[in-house]
Formats: C-alpha cells, sequence, structure tokens
C-alpha cells in the first residue's frame, strides 16, 4: 500500500506548541478476518515539538484515509495513525481514538446491531495524566455540546407536536358543536334609531 509518512508534511513557521485535535473524521474500512466493511469516526491530537512544527489539518484526515482503505483490523489501525502522525512531525506526543461499527458483528456470529467499539492509542507526552486528561476533556466537551444541542432540539419537536395536537383537538371541539345549540344559548341584539338616540342624549 501507499507510505502515508510523507503525506503529512511540514507547515514552516507555525511556531506553535499547544494540542492540536482533529476530530470526528469519518473512516470507512474492511475487516480483514472477515472481509466485511466497519466504518465510524477516528480522533487525532499531537502536540508539536519545541520547535512548533505542525502539519496541515487535512494532512491528517488523509493519513487516516489511506490507511483504511486496506484490509484491517481497528486495533492495528489506531496503532498506525498514532505512529505515522508522531514520526511524520516528530511530535511530543500523539493521542488517537477511533470509535467504529463492525458489520462482522452486526451481521454475523453474535448480531449486535448498534455495538460501538472503541480503541485508542497514545505515544510521547500523552502518557502524562494532564495531557491525556485534556485529551478526553475536548472529547468529552465534543460529545457534551452534541448531547445539550440533541436534547434541545428533542424538547423544540414535541412542543410543536404538542401545538398541532392542541390544534386539532380545538378545531374538532368546535365543530361538534351544533348550529341548534349555539342558537339557544346566543342572542343577537340589532339597535333601533332610538335606541341610539337615548343613548346619545345625557
Amino acid at each position: 500500500g501507499v507510505d502515508p509518512t510523507p503525506v503529512a508534511s511540514i507547515v514552516p513557521g507555525a511556531n506553535f506548541d499547544e494540542m492540536i485535535m482533529v476530530k470526528d473524521i469519518p473512516l470507512q474500512s474492511l475487516c480483514e478476518h472477515h472481509l466485511l466493511p466497519f466504518s465510524g469516526k477516528a480522533h487525532v491530537a499531537y502536540i508539536p515539538n519545541k520547535d512548533g512544527r505542525i502539519t496541515g489539518l487535512s494532512k491528517i484526515a488523509r493519513v487516516v484515509d489511506i490507511l483504511s482503505k486496506r484490509p484491517q483490523v481497528q486495533e492495528r489501525l489506531t496503532e498506525q495513525i498514532s505512529r505515522v502522525v508522531m514520526e511524520s512531525v516528530d511530535a511530543k506526543g500523539v493521542g488517537v481514538m477511533i470509535e467504529a461499527r463492525h458489520l462482522c458483528v452486526e451481521m454475523r456470529g453474535v448480531k449486535k446491531s448498534g455495538a460501538l467499539t472503541v480503541t485508542s492509542a497514545i505515544r510521547g507526552i500523552f502518557y502524562n495524566r494532564s495531557v491525556r486528561e485534556e485529551f478526553l476533556d475536548l472529547l468529552n466537551r465534543h460529545r457534551l455540546r452534541d448531547r445539550d444541542h440533541h436534547r434541545h432540539r428533542s424538547r423544540v419537536r414535541s412542543r410543536r407536536q404538542s401545538a398541532r395536537s392542541w390544534g386539532r383537538g380545538a378545531a374538532s371541539t368546535t365543530a361538534r358543536v351544533s348550529p341548534s345549540w349555539a342558537g339557544k344559548y346566543s342572542r343577537t341584539v340589532v339597535p333601533t334609531p332610538s335606541s341610539l338616540a337615548t343613548s346619545i342624549v345625557p
């Protein structure tokens, strides 16, 4: 296959040495054991070296794409991504997480639809607890934002459905009122000229 290491070319003059993360990179690959596809998302983070050496953000996504376009197992794919990014930019450390669904789990054997496989690989400074916690915090912050957004959309959808249901109920209640019933309890008052004159003159 294609060697992905040269793909992650260096961007000169960035002078940045904090954590960089590219999240939710879509990936599709083929399980080499059962020749069935698996798909999901990759999250890749790294901390540049002291000289601030970084690579283009699209290059990280391309590394994921190249490595996944061959028969794979998710565990090895996770390790390969972390190794390539580490070696390409000579990073202080790299953290990679992949979340994927495997058709070999959902279509055959136990047939557990919706099962999610999560793998991670860390290198260098990511073995430091505080750095690892920052990595996980960025991932969880993203998930909490998505969860809150989903809950807000669910509440808005529920209110709209309730409003539509109330409107239909009110309309059906009005339709059930017969003209004879309405006429029995209603009265129309037509003013006469004399009554108008009496109401005008003090």
